[in-house]
């Protein structure tokens, strides 16, 4: 409201003193966003400013924030309390990550895309021990004992026999090795000589599988699946060194990752699309 006494003297400089009162009394404070941010609107060429008071409410105004899970079924407990009908699922298999945008956009619904569940899948020590020393060449020992230390994922030949053939290869770790035959059942002979207090050499001969089988799970909380792998070994100057090679464990892997991306599906209602959110 402008200052009557300054109008009743009519100055150039009542004038202006009397306009800056009246753009002063011409603010106005406009109240969005449920209560929770103001604007202050002043005449023209002057700023408009707002305030956000979210933080002095009981609550946010909106859900925001990003989480981070470890297992498919953590996923689907968060969505079931979270996730509406807009909400959408995106799954990367390169990275093993499945993103939940909970406030995503609807058909005629724009969402914020602020309120994000990520799932980070966690790979078996299992999976680890295999995949890790996968084309390896390793001395006796080293095969034994990687063999001894994974042994509860061999399922063909049976375990007890894969700690058997481990055992030889301790026990052999000495001798020299002569050749390798290839027998009817499709196993592979080595034929071995060990010196023994510098007597005549004990030869003795050590059969070992083309290949064998494992049963283990990819991802933490996941099922088990089959990974075959073939044996292979070198013998140079007398010395034995063996090594394995998983067959196609990409695509083991796929089929691990496809098991979660079908279950939080199942556990959600919403189908999980490949590639990544906004």
């Amino acid at each position: 409201m402008a200052n009557t006494d300054i109008y009743e003297k009519a100055t150039p400089e009542n004038a202006v003193i009397a306009g800056l009162a009246d753009r002063a009394a011409a603010r106005e404070l406009v109240t969005i966003a449920d209560g929770r941010q103001v604007a202050l609107v002043v005449p023209d060429g002057h700023e408009v400013q707002t305030f956000d008071l979210d933080e002095f409410g009981e609550h946010p105004v909106r859900k925001t924030g990003a989480v981070r899970l470890h297992d498919a079924q953590s996923l689907v407990e968060y969505f079931g309390v979270h996730g509406d009908a807009n909400s959408t699922l995106w799954a990367h298999e390169g990275n093993a990550t499945v993103t939940a945008v909970l406030d995503d956009h609807g058909a005629d619904y724009a969402g914020w895309g602020g309120h994000r569940a990520h799932l980070q899948l966690q790979t078996t020590p299992e999976w680890k021990h295999w995949a890790d020393s996968n084309g390896r060449s390793m001395s006796q020992r080293q095969f034994a004992e990687h063999i001894e230390d994974g042994f509860h994922e061999i399922v063909v030949p049976a375990a007890a026999e894969m700690l058997e053939l481990a055992q030889s290869f301790h026990a052999t770790n000495s001798a020299t090795f002569r050749s390798a035959t290839r027998l009817q059942s499709g196993e592979t002979q080595l034929t071995y000589v060990e010196d023994i207090q510098a007597q005549a050499g004990h030869a003795g001969q050590i059969e070992i599988p083309r290949k064998f089988t494992l049963e283990l799970a990819t991802f933490e909380g996941t099922p088990e699946h089959v990974l075959e792998a073939y044996l292979r070994y070198q013998i140079r100057d007398g010395k034995l060194t063996l090594s394995y090679k998983l067959i196609r464990p990409e695509k083991v892997r796929k089929e691990a990752f496809d098991d979660v991306t079908s279950s939080i599906t199942e556990g959600t209602g919403h189908l999980v699309l490949a590639g990544a959110p906004r």
